[in-house]
């Protein structure tokens, strides 16, 4: 043996592995936008413009709505010029309302953080809305409705009953969206993650 022989050979070829690493290699990943912005936004902006279309239907109607001389001792119980004038302001002013929903929405799908704050901005207004005028025209609609079923042969107490029933329901599917909004946008998760969103005033 030669002092040589003590030194590995690098000219020969070195054996290769007979099988690739299979170790993955991890490539960093951007993670994958929610889809909640975009699901309140269309429910939203489809809430808006029924609202708009309703708002401005009645509004209409306070202003042209005529009632006929079949039923004009009945038509007078329903409210007098004034009440009439205060029905069609709350429709316009669930116009504007509707408006800043639609902004709203229009800016979730952007994924603008100024969105979250108009949608909260409408939630509450909506809300305060919808209890006082349910209180200053009740009895306005009530009239109303009285007249609208007046060959029903229901008894007063009746009507009233059935009145104040379809009122509840109303009220409670109207509350549902805005409350949702409110408590949506409240957790502490959704704030975080509008605060990354991209700032613009478009």
């Amino acid at each position: 043996m030669t002092p040589a022989d003590n030194f590995p050979d690098f000219a020969s070829p070195q054996p290769r592995p007979l099988t690739p690493p299979t170790a993955p290699v991890s490539l960093p990943t951007e993670p994958r936008p929610t889809r909640w912005p975009t699901v309140i936004a269309v429910i939203g902006i489809i809430w808006s413009v029924l609202g708009i279309s309703c708002s401005l239907w009645g509004t209409a109607d306070e202003f042209f709505r005529q009632p006929s001389t079949a039923t004009q001792p009945a038509a007078r119980l329903a409210g007098g010029g004034t009440m009439r004038f205060v029905a069609a302001l709350d429709y316009l002013v669930n116009v504007g309302l509707c408006i800043v929903l639609l902004i709203a929405g229009v800016g979730l799908l952007r994924r603008r953080p100024w969105s979250a704050r108009f949608a909260r901005l409408w939630a509450v207004l909506d809300l305060i809305l919808m209890v006082v005028g349910t209180l200053v025209l009740y009895d306005y609609y009530k009239r109303q409705f009285v007249v609208s079923i007046a060959d029903s042969g229901l008894s007063m107490g009746t009507v009233g009953i059935l009145y104040a029933t379809l009122t509840f329901f109303g009220l409670l599917v109207s509350f549902v969206f805005p409350v949702f909004v409110l408590i949506w946008f409240a957790r502490r998760k959704i704030k975080d993650e509008v605060a990354t969103w991209q700032s613009s005033t478009v």
